[in-house]
């Protein structure tokens, strides 16, 4: 877990708006169907994890500052490192397509998201309660988006434009992730340091 500060909060800032150039620049590759050498498409989607893998623990580090429930870090870590764990499985076992891979991975992973996401949901700080459980909506949509395109591209009944719509569900994730970064920044920049959510002073929003 990573200490809050705002030397990490800029830079987790700034992390994330490469991220979503990074998401957008694969999504631009597939759709114009550009190709890429494997060396590239690794670089790629090493980058694009790394920099989620970064997102989610000052997410955790942020859950814990506020001092939200252990099962809500504990989900949040699950996902994060679990999300790692299957990227890796993807990129050396199954290929980079998200459509393919061994059907009990996709359970294990469903499962774990929903998890995730129900915990998510379920932060009771004043200031941070509606990014998270709007970031748990978005994952949420994003999963179960991309499991029906992915079935679509099975069965062969989508196209190419599908490709469009799963950039544009990938591509929202980070919204949300923004806004709790900048709320954290706000306060730090106040000299504050993020307490409990039954705290009368904390003024983030």
């Amino acid at each position: 877990m990573m200490k809050l500060s705002l030397r990490k909060t800029y830079c987790v800032i700034v992390i994330t708006l490469i991220y979503i150039i990074l998401v957008a620049l694969s999504g631009m590759f597939k759709i114009t169907h550009t190709p890429l050498n494997n060396f590239s498409k690794l670089i790629n989607n090493f980058l694009i994890q790394g920099a989620y893998f970064m997102m989610m623990m000052y997410l955790a580090s942020i859950l814990k500052s506020i001092h939200e429930k252990k099962t809500i870090v504990t989900a949040v870590l699950i996902y994060t490192f679990f999300d790692a764990i299957t990227f890796l499985l993807r990129t050396f076992l199954f290929g980079f397509s998200v459509i393919h891979g061994d059907m009990a991975l996709n359970i294990i992973t469903f499962v774990v998201t929903l998890y995730f996401i129900l915990q998510t949901c379920s932060v009771k700080h004043t200031d941070f309660s509606f990014p998270f459980k709007a970031f748990g909506i978005i994952v949420l949509f994003s999963l179960i988006f991309r499991a029906i395109a992915a079935t679509l591209f099975i069965m062969h009944w989508a196209g190419s434009n599908m490709l469009t719509f799963m950039v544009i569900a990938e591509l929202l994730i980070p919204i949300p992730m923004l806004i709790i970064f900048y709320k954290t920044l706000r306060y730090l920049k106040k000299g504050g340091v993020l307490n409990d959510s039954t705290a009368d002073t904390i003024e983030l929003s």
